[in-house]
């Protein structure tokens, strides 16, 4: 099956799952059937690899919100995609820099925040958006749909323009 190219809702269909994910149960008796859940290394180059190598150059921070999950995400993509692996480590990794340090340790706290540093807070009290307001709030749902209206070929133009508006 194209996972890429299904609606968020059709993948967690197929995958017998919900937006709250597996039942510790669930994840058990799947574990048991399917044991460890490890990423295969594939042969090609990935697009968005090299796309997000070649927009974040050489020289800059690179900005993140929560940069232990960020580093995690590049580290599993650098595991699948080797070829990147020299480039993550020695021109990505050393220009992380974390928005989050700066709401954790309350160097800047808004009583709005209600005492949490999560972007859910912050966003608000920085700008005039909120994830409530956000139709595609969910990160696993904005990966799944970028994906989408990316590599898809059959999706509509106007259909394309809509996502990428509501990730924007």
């Amino acid at each position: 099956m194209d996972w890429h190219v299904q609606s968020p809702e059709g993948v967690l269909k197929k995958l017998g799952s919900s937006k709250k994910g597996l039942s510790e149960g669930e994840v058990q008796k799947r574990f048991a059937k399917y044991g460890k859940n490890v990423l295969r290394k594939y042969k090609s180059k990935s697009k968005f690899m090299q796309a997000l190598k070649d927009g974040l150059g050489k020289k800059g921070s690179v900005l993140v919100y929560n940069q232990s999950f960020e580093k995690a995400v590049m580290d599993e993509g650098a595991i699948a995609f080797p070829e990147f692996r020299e480039w993550y480590d020695e021109n990505i990794m050393p220009r992380v820099k974390d928005l989050l340090d700066v709401f954790r340790d309350f160097a800047y706290y808004d009583p709005a925040q209600k005492g949490s540093a999560s972007i859910k807070k912050v966003l608000p009290v920085m700008s005039d958006l909120k994830y409530d307001d956000l139709e595609i709030s969910e990160g696993m749902f904005a990966s799944l749909e970028y994906e989408r209206v990316t590599y898809d070929p059959s999706v509509s133009e106007e259909d394309r323009k809509k996502v990428r508006e509501n990730l924007a």
